[in-house]
């Protein structure tokens, strides 16, 4: 008998148990195979578009702020002043790098930002010194800083056709540099006196009988005014700066005075708001003046023939502004160059002899003889200065070739400083700097300055010893300090 074997079917259908309905599928960001295709989160072809997978690939997709280098928005945007957005890892915008005013670290443009100065400070800023600041807006604030020192000298000097000041900046070893871009200005021919005044600078041109007059740039380079020259007497010889201080303050201001020797007078300059000048008053004098000085508001003018020293005090509202003192006359004999000290406190009279007759000045001008009336300083004179802090005085002799060092005392007498240092050929009128420490004597037959440095054992002559004024003939010297 056969055995007949029956396939029965259920539900139609034939073949093996069901699979699951639905197959396994990648997470995309738990570092697994979740398919078992060998291919694990964003390598798998399923997280192709997956957001997680999306963020490096260097474009900008659906929820993201940045990629890598691509961005929608910027450190402007999110209300910075600057700086730049970098990129996460999960493409989200990093403001790190952004900066703003106020936030204390200076960046991108600013100079400064709050107590973040940049590695800066007064000196850095051109300033002697002082406390650096930060404005409120990044800016750096300089008004707590002291300027810098900036000092000149100023050569009268000629080539033979035209005068001529030459402009020198005097640096903190005393070297001499021509001043960059205006290594000298026009004057007229021969200057040989100089005198500063506060808004107005003046030269005495003993060539043309004129005074070349100018202003002060910032730097203290001088430009010439309108006009530039002014007409004096005959034969001119010196001049000097009053800085008057009237008791109502109306006339307060600079007057400048100029000896006339063939006219036997002295005449008196106003200077205007811009230092240019104008003819104020004209006095006749002992015969013969030659030096001039001022001392506040008081005028001393010696006369070489005359063998006296006159003094006045000037008044711009008397009737008559030279006021002869009680005495009018100290004697003296030849009179060649007046000086005052910086403080007011004494003149000296250079006589032609080489002898400095020294003085006080009394509460009411009036000259005193000190204890000694004089001095010897040289053999044949040429020019004098005092220095500004009152410490040091200076005489030249042009015979010699040579300068004479004086300390000054509290009383104002001279004592010899060292012997005599030699100069260039035929020394003129010196100048000590702004600081007392250099000296400057111009030697009009060699076309040089010689400089030195001075102290108390006497003058020093710095290394190089002289600078050359090229075709110029120098014949006088002054310093001042620009600011």
């Amino acid at each position: 008998m056969k055995l007949a074997w029956v396939l029965i079917t259920v539900g139609g259908l034939t073949g093996c148990p069901d699979e699951p309905s639905n197959p396994r599928v990648e997470t995309c960001n738990d570092g697994l195979d979740n398919d078992g295709d060998g291919a694990i989160d964003c390598a798998d072809s399923y997280c192709a578009s997956a957001p997680t997978c999306l963020c490096g690939n260097g474009q900008i997709n659906d929820g993201e702020e940045c990629d890598g280098t691509a961005t929608i928005t910027s450190c402007e945007i999110l209300g910075y002043e600057g700086g730049a957005i970098t990129c996460s890892t999960e493409c989200r915008a990093i403001t790190t790098g952004c900066f703003s005013c106020g936030d204390g670290v200076a960046n991108g443009d600013e100079d400064c930002d709050g107590a973040d100065l940049a590695g800066e400070d007064c000196a850095g800023a051109g300033f002697a010194g002082g406390t650096l600041a930060c404005a409120s807006d990044c800016t750096l604030d300089t008004s707590g800083c002291t300027a810098a020192s900036m000092t000149r000298l100023y050569v009268g000097a000629d080539d033979g056709a035209a005068g001529a000041i030459l402009q020198y900046e005097i640096g903190s070893d005393g070297q001499l540099t021509p001043v960059a871009g205006a290594a000298s200005v026009a004057a007229g021919r021969g200057p040989a006196a100089l005198a500063a005044g506060t808004d107005g600078f003046y030269a005495l041109n003993t060539g043309d009988n004129t005074i070349s007059q100018y202003g002060y740039g910032a730097d203290g380079s001088l430009a010439a005014l309108t006009p530039a020259t002014v007409g004096v007497g005959t034969n001119p010889l010196y001049l000097a700066v009053m800085s008057y201080d009237d008791a109502d303050d109306d006339e307060d201001g600079d007057y400048v005075f100029v000896t006339s020797t063939v006219d036997d007078e002295v005449r008196s300059y106003k200077a205007g708001d811009t230092g240019a000048l104008t003819a104020f008053e004209a006095r006749t004098t002992a015969e013969y003046p030659e030096g001039v000085c001022a001392s506040g508001n008081y005028l001393y003018v010696g006369a070489y023939e005359g063998d006296v020293i006159e003094q006045y005090e000037f008044d711009v509202l008397a009737p008559a502004p030279y006021v002869p003192l009680s005495p009018a006359t100290v004697g003296a004999t030849s009179p060649v160059q007046m000086v005052a000290s910086p403080d007011g406190a004494n003149v000296y009279a250079l006589q032609v002899t080489g002898t400095v007759l020294q003085y006080g000045v009394g509460a009411d001008g009036t000259l005193t003889a000190l204890d000694p009336a004089s001095v010897v300083a040289v053999d044949f004179p040429l020019g004098m200065t005092v220095s500004a802090d009152g410490a040091w005085a200076a005489v030249t002799d042009g015979l010699f070739g040579s300068v004479q060092l004086f300390a000054r005392g509290v009383d104002g007498t001279l004592t010899a400083a060292g012997a005599a240092a030699v100069t260039g050929n035929f020394p003129q009128y010196p100048a000590f700097d702004p600081s007392g420490a250099y000296l400057y004597v111009p030697n009009a037959d060699d076309s040089t300055i010689s400089m030195y440095a001075v102290a108390a054992g006497g003058l020093t002559a710095l290394v190089p010893a002289t600078v050359s004024t090229g075709a110029y003939d120098p014949q006088v010297a002054l310093s001042r300090a620009v600011n």
